[in-house]
């Protein structure tokens, strides 16, 4: 029996429009069989229909591994509590009370007839004023005004020196002995003390408060321009006259001032040291 061709039969039955129609649909079966091939291989051959029409299909590209997770962050040790402050030792018993001080006042020695007095601030020391009138007076003296060097002099004819008030505390307690009238020699003017500078003329001011010392060797604390108890403003610098000589000003209420050594003044404060014996 002669073998029937299907698209002949199928044009013959079902008009040439659907034997169209078949042919399209088988050939797109084909191509579709022949995309799914594995990385692009040659579709296998069609049966009895000749080679088929589809050009190698493209396999669709091999999915890599999916990439790994990344590990969570290691949790870190959290950062320890701070250990409790360790309770100090118990504060040791204070030491009982000292026994109280001998009462301050006037030092035992110092000679009262002669005007002496004694501050509790230098208990080792008696003062006294030169003055007109003065209960103490210097040997073969008869000054009622005094230059420094005068006034140094003087004070030491009465184993004595120019006062040192070398700390605060002493300025302070003489300047208000002075205040109070300077007990009977009622202080209206100006007091020379025992500061002075011999040292070449400073460029400023400033410079110049660093440059006094005491007669008695004493520790010079008065560095400061203008600073109590220098008066503000002191000490002055004038290169063409020096003020070398320190006085305790009375228009200043007391406070240092420098002056030039020469001048004569009233009043004179002199020191004596009061541990030693008297020689007047």
């Amino acid at each position: 029996m002669t073998p029937v061709n299907q698209g002949v039969l199928w044009r013959t039955v079902y008009g040439p429009s659907a034997a169209l129609a078949l042919l399209a649909a088988l050939a797109h079966c084909s191509l579709d069989a022949q995309g799914r091939g594995d990385n692009g291989s040659a579709s296998p051959e069609v049966p009895e229909g000749g080679a088929g029409q589809g050009s190698a299909g493209a396999g669709a590209p091999g999915f890599g591994g999916e990439a790994g997770t990344g590990g969570g962050a290691g949790a870190g040790d959290p950062v320890g509590a701070a250990g409790a402050a360790g309770v100090g030792g118990t504060g040791g018993a204070g030491g009982g009370a000292g026994s109280a001080g001998a009462g301050g006042g006037t030092p035992a020695d110092c000679d009262e007839s002669k005007g002496e007095f004694g501050k509790a601030s230098a208990p080792g020391s008696c003062f006294f004023l030169l003055t007109e009138g003065s209960k103490a007076t210097p040997p073969g003296s008869s000054r009622t005004e005094w230059s420094w060097d005068e006034a140094r002099d003087d004070c030491k004819a009465l184993s004595s020196q120019l006062a040192s008030l070398a700390s605060t505390a002493e300025y302070d307690e003489l300047r208000s002995y002075l205040f109070e009238g300077g007990g009977d020699s009622q202080v209206d003017s100006d007091v020379w003390i025992g500061a002075r500078t011999d040292a070449p003329v400073p460029a400023t001011p400033q410079e110049l408060a660093y440059l006094f010392t005491w007669q008695s060797g004493e520790p010079w604390m008065y560095h400061t321009f203008g600073n109590w108890p220098w008066r503000d403003g002191e000490p002055n610098l004038n290169p063409n006259d020096l003020e070398r000589c320190v006085e305790m000003r009375h228009q200043f209420a007391f406070e240092m001032n420098n002056r030039t050594c020469d001048e004569r003044l009233r009043f004179v404060l002199c020191e004596r040291d009061a541990t030693a014996a008297r020689g007047r």
